[in-house]
């Protein structure tokens, strides 16, 4: 593999695990507002909501003030999430910081002297 092929690889691998982490929270947010909602509101209709907030889209198909505070509240998460970004906020929980190691890297060059 050329350095290149390797961009590629870990692009694509970046690309999977976003689109892995927002499909999982897309749905199990739209599962928790439909047990919140029950049988008032059609499942696409809540979807629709869902896949609205995570985009901060802004466009609603059954109107906001409709669903219960739960909901709503649900809404809300999803919109942060979606404003943040699933990789960031994944990295951000699952980051170990070790202050006694120190990970920071130096650029090494062999300089010409004489």
């Amino acid at each position: 593999l050329t350095r290149t092929d390797t961009l590629a690889v870990i692009v694509i691998g970046y690309l999977a695990s976003i689109l892995f982490i927002s499909l999982c929270m897309l749905l199990a947010g739209t599962m928790v507002i439909t047990l919140f909602e029950q049988d008032e509101q059609d499942f696409l209709d809540l979807l629709f909501e869902s896949t609205s907030a995570m985009a901060t889209v802004g466009v609603s198909a059954i109107g906001t003030p409709a669903l219960h505070q739960p909901s709503k509240l649900m809404l809300m998460l999803m919109m942060y999430f979606g404003r943040v970004g699933p990789l960031t906020l994944a990295l951000a929980l699952a980051h170990k910081q070790n202050a006694t190691k120190n990970h920071l890297k130096y650029p090494e060059e062999k300089i010409m002297i004489g």
